[in-house]
């Protein structure tokens, strides 16, 4: 896994979860009746100045790749680290 994680994001599984929680609450599910399985990551929070709850998505075989996608999306939909105002 580490070395696709590198290749996909260069940080570790522990990094990658650190920046996910920092942008909200992470829950993953691995969907086991699947071959392979599948990871699904969301993070879960709340948009700045509205205070509407979204969930941000990653799904993917590898964990890291999951995590990374979630991470993303949740950035895209305007997602900030936990305390620091949106710029």
């Amino acid at each position: 896994m580490r070395l696709v994680n590198q290749a996909v994001h260069g940080q570790d599984l522990g990094a990658l979860w650190r920046e996910a929680e920092s942008l909200g609450r992470v829950e993953v599910d691995q969907e086991g009746y699947r071959r392979p399985s599948v990871y699904k990551v969301q993070i879960k929070f709340e948009r700045p100045g509205s205070g509407t709850t979204i969930w941000a998505a990653g799904i993917s075989s590898i964990i890291e790749q999951a995590i990374s996608k979630a991470i993303e999306e949740a950035r895209e939909l305007g997602a900030v680290p936990i305390g620091r105002p949106k710029a």
